[in-house]
């Protein structure tokens, strides 16, 4: 029925309700060696299972299979001409894929870790699969395959062989949580904070009303996890007894040391290259960790990934060992250099009213620099409340001192309008960022720190290559 290697046709069919049209040849692979919703990446030997949406029809891409490689299709309508390769036809194929990754989890064995949160999910998947991969044959979530599609992907993805697997799970609605949870059933959830993300989602005009609709269906990862299970919180969310009530499993937290969390790091010092700090355990271990970047929230994501390995029985040399090869993904806080000699803080993969805060202050911690520069996109996806959480982003950027703000966007003129009237300040806002790079390389030299970040609607990256040009 199944395979060390992968899927196979004979679970596939006793899984779905699907009617097959056999090769030319008539012949049937023994196991598909990986799936794939993608003929761009797809790999020889893959079932290719055809995922229409409401702008594209897959299943115009089943020859392109074919040619990449495909050993069998999963399709909703079958082509006109016959194929080399047996076709299995289905009413609803992500329902399909669905139902088989359910399958396919029920087959594995691997222990199982969940992670959600409004920001940091992908940062803290990758540290925590660094530290788990150093000791245990793991799987781990590719990019950011967090959603109702990427996750079936990852678990069928998955050979049978792996003993432990690190899931990333994204929602933006209530619910989604919930159904990634049952497909997972993980054994260890991590909730990295609650933050303004996805407001809309979640009625937008009451930010407190949102923020804790927010926390729920985060929180519907920790209603899953069964009562010998493992729930990883953040000590410092103000969110947290609200979390901490929708488990009735074990609970370590995480945190700086002023927090009193069961996993703690100590106030980091700065340097030209990143950070450095030591991170404490529950039973008084300790070690040293240099991270790359300046952002302050990766300690939070370094504690909460050793939460869970310490969850997990593993020591702080595995911890140690895992988090020193970490790097951080380019638009996720890399520090990257432009063509007049500055030092650019590329965050532009994402931004929420948290995350925009962090970043401000990394860009804070940079190295002694002439200048310090802030150009901020748009955070959308706030609902009613847009307007004024931008305008808020004011008591930072004043906090902070930085000086020089370049904003794009319209969501931006309410910061810009919050901050007109603050002295010592250079201040501009443009309609959007083509507009604003054109612009800013009159105003960056040799030495400045550039901080630019933005959500992935308004494209922020075309500001970093404009600095690179």
């Amino acid at each position: 029925m199944s395979s060390a290697h992968g899927i196979t046709p004979a679970l596939l069919e006793q899984t779905l309700s699907a009617t097959r049209v056999d090769a030319q040849d008539g012949t049937l692979p023994e196991v598909f060696h990986s799936l794939s919703s993608d003929t761009r990446s797809l790999q020889p030997g893959a079932l290719f299972v055809a995922l229409s949406g409401p702008n594209h029809d897959a299943n115009l891409y089943v020859q392109q299979a074919v040619t990449a490689g495909a050993s069998g299709i999963l399709c909703s309508r079958p082509p006109a001409q016959s194929l080399p390769i047996p076709l299995w036809v289905v009413t609803d194929p992500l329902a399909a894929m669905t139902q088989l990754a359910r399958a396919w989890r029920a087959h594995l064995s691997a222990k199982t870790i969940g992670i959600t949160g409004s920001s940091g999910k992908t940062t803290v998947k990758e540290m925590l699969g660094l530290i788990v991969s150093s000791r245990y044959r793991t799987g781990i979530t590719r990019g950011n395959l967090n959603n109702h599609i990427g996750l079936p992907l990852t678990l069928l993805n998955c050979p049978s062989d792996r003993t432990h697997l690190v899931l990333e799970m994204g929602m933006s609605a209530p619910g989604e949580i919930a159904h990634l949870a049952e497909l997972a059933q993980p054994q260890i959830g991590i909730v990295t904070n609650i933050l303004a993300a996805h407001v809309a989602g979640f009625g937008g005009g009451n930010l407190v009303s949102a923020l804790r609709g927010i926390a729920h269906a985060k929180g519907e990862l920790l209603q899953a996890l069964p009562h010998d299970g493992l729930a990883v919180l953040p000590a410092i969310d103000p969110h947290l007894a609200l979390l901490q009530s929708l488990t009735g499993c074990a609970i370590l937290s995480f945190g700086p040391q002023s927090s009193g969390a069961d996993v703690v790091f100590t106030p980091p010092s700065y340097g030209d290259d990143g950070m450095l700090s030591t991170l404490i355990l529950p039973n008084g271990e300790r070690f040293a960790l240099n991270l790359p970047g300046f952002g302050p929230h990766l300690w939070l994501n370094a504690v909460a990934a050793c939460a869970a390995a310490y969850g997990l029985g593993l020591d702080a040399a595995a911890m140690q060992e895992g988090l020193s090869r970490f790097k951080l993904q380019k638009g996720r806080g890399s520090v990257e250099h432009g063509q007049v000699g500055c030092r650019i803080l590329n965050d532009t993969y994402n931004a929420n009213v948290g995350a925009m805060r962090v970043a401000l202050e990394a860009l804070s911690h940079m190295a002694p620099a002439p200048q310090r520069i802030a150009v901020l996109g748009d955070m959308l996806e706030l609902g009613e409340a847009a307007d004024t959480l931008h305008a808020e982003l004011a008591q930072t950027i004043l906090a902070l001192g930085i000086q020089r703000i370049f904003l794009a966007g319209p969501h931006m003129a309410a910061l810009y309008q919050a901050l007109q009237s603050s002295p010592g300040l250079q201040l501009f806002h443009y309609a959007d960022p083509v507009a604003l790079a054109k612009d800013l390389s009159h105003y960056v030299g040799h030495g400045d720190a550039v901080l630019v970040k933005g959500s992935r609607g308004m494209r922020m990256e075309r500001v970093v290559e404009a600095l690179h040009s």
